[in-house]
């Protein structure tokens, strides 16, 4: 792994893209890889927003592999990580923070994958 520069907000942001094209390429491993990359550069720049917002690709990511596999514990796996990923956010100062998490954490709980 790469070291990333302490409180570069930047940087978080360049990793969480990659872990989104990766997604969207069907690259799952390559996306896992990626949003805990994107987690630690956000905690390191003290990015709490991008924190919950990289969690909620992660969950997004494991609703796609259970779409792929039929495998249950990814279903399990996204309702979790949803579930932390509105937790950060509650933790935050910004209101707006909550948006993004819940619409993925309503998404997991409604069956919609």
């Amino acid at each position: 792994m790469k070291e990333n520069k302490i409180g570069n907000p930047t940087e978080g942001r360049r990793i969480h893209g990659l872990a989104e094209t990766a997604r969207e390429e069907g690259r799952f491993l390559d996306a896992l890889h990626y949003t805990d990359e994107a987690l630690l550069a956000y905690q390191l720049a003290g990015d709490r927003l991008g924190q919950s917002e990289v969690l909620s690709s992660r969950s997004i990511t494991f609703r796609r592999l259970h779409r792929e596999t039929n495998d249950r514990s990814f279903l399990l796996l996204a309702k979790h990580t949803s579930m932390a990923a509105v937790d950060i956010a509650r933790e935050s100062d910004e209101r707006s923070a909550l948006a993004v998490p819940l619409f993925q954490l309503e998404n997991v709980q409604e069956g919609r994958w």
